[in-house]
């Protein structure tokens, strides 16, 4: 609790992980570590401050957690850095984090790790997030869980209740830990941020839909009355001839109909 990805709190992972083995609502729990290291390539680009987190990628992978995309392809003495930071840094196969000589493992596009307005970031496995972030084996800053049943509150035709199920989920899992802990949601959170994003977008075509849908009446209109227009001498012939008035009326309305379905193929 209090601590954040720029200034996380170290703690023992067994006080965390063995108590919730068989938690009803968790799947699993794999570890994180997290810091800001300094970044720097070979000789390229100015060093950057950037954040560095430390994931156990078989145990991810097992759980389900996609976190990065693409999924890096880490190991020993091996990060992966995002775009924004890569594109900083230059070419080269060889970057130098937090002091400590590493290859280059990729270049990641998207995460649901931590906060999105965090672009510059580079991931390692746990063994090298430990060397370059100066933390002792069985500490740990984050501890990254899946749900027993992810699918069993998501709907997605009601977002407001899926957001709801996973906080449930959360608070059952808050509660176990007590106040020295704090739970955080990343998918729920990334759903809200999606909810308040589209909803204006969503208004927005609906107007641009309301506006098309009248200028195609006014064209449709303008373009049969011309045509009736054009036809009335037709038209009073075959009223001479028997036609009803609810006949010809009939024939205006099928060819308009016939021209709006032609306009939507």
């Amino acid at each position: 609790a209090g601590a954040d990805w720029f200034r996380p709190t170290a703690f023992e992972e067994s006080d965390v992980a063995a108590p919730r083995a068989n938690h009803p609502r968790l799947r699993g729990l794999s570890p994180r570590l997290a810091g800001v290291v300094l970044v720097s390539g070979a000789g390229v680009g100015e060093p950057r401050f950037a954040l560095a987190v430390g994931i156990d990628p078989e145990r991810e992978r097992e759980l389900g957690i996609d976190g990065f995309t693409p999924w890096p392809a880490l190991g020993p003495d091996a990060c992966a850095l995002s775009e924004p930071l890569a594109a900083k840094l230059g070419r080269g196969d060889a970057v130098t984090v937090g002091g400590i000589a590493m290859r280059r493992a990729g270049t990641i596009e998207r995460q649901l790790v931590f906060p999105q307005p965090v672009r510059e970031y580079v991931v390692m496995d746990l063994a090298t997030a430990r060397k370059a972030l100066g933390v002792p084996g069985g500490g740990v800053h984050v501890m990254a869980g899946a749900l027993r049943d992810p699918l069993a509150g998501y709907d997605a035709r009601d977002l407001a209740a899926s957001v709801r199920a996973l906080k449930d989920a959360g608070e059952a899992v808050a509660e176990t830990l007590g106040p020295d802990y704090a739970v955080a949601l990343p998918k729920a959170q990334a759903i809200v941020v999606f909810q308040a994003v589209s909803g204006p977008l969503r208004a927005v075509f609906g107007i641009f839909a309301l506006v098309a849908l009248a200028i195609t009446a006014i064209l449709v209109y303008s373009l049969v009355s011309v045509s009736a227009e054009e036809r009335m001498r037709e038209h009073a012939i075959l009223r001479t001839l028997g036609a009803r008035r609810r006949q010809v009326f009939g024939m205006v309305l099928a060819e308009s109909a016939v021209l709006c379905l032609l306009g939507v193929v």
